[in-house]
């Protein structure tokens, strides 16, 4: 169901030029994911880990999301018009794999919350 976007050479100007202005510390490929959000509109969500990016596309009033986000869009924790699509429990040990990856930065108190709450659903 993916869906492939050609960037025209115009777009790719656009963003290089954004990138020397007001975005040094991103990649071109951050901001064409920045620059797609905002074509997609209102109802379109950014998932991204990347600090900067994330500060760059609130301040444009795009909503964003990391991983906790998705894992609670997924487990059909957060108003989505879609069903669940990952259960509770399988939600839990992946949170947890990922916590014990020596180079997680998830916050650990959120995570362990979460996974604390999922174990107990039936």
């Amino acid at each position: 169901k993916l869906k492939v976007r050609v960037t025209t050479e115009t777009t790719l100007d656009h963003l290089r030029l954004l990138q020397m202005g007001k975005a040094r510390r991103l990649s071109l490929a951050d901001l064409s994911v920045f620059h797609l959000t905002q074509e997609l509109g209102s109802e379109a969500v950014l998932a991204t880990g990347d600090r900067a990016l994330r500060a760059m596309v609130e301040k444009e009033k795009i909503r964003a999301i990391g991983i906790l986000g998705l894992f609670d869009i997924m487990v059909g924790h957060v108003k989505n018009p879609r069903p669940p699509v990952l259960p509770t429990q399988v939600a839990a040990v992946k949170l947890q794999a990922l916590l014990n990856l020596p180079e997680c930065r998830l916050p650990r108190g959120a995570c362990e919350d979460r996974i604390k709450a999922w174990i107990t659903q039936k």
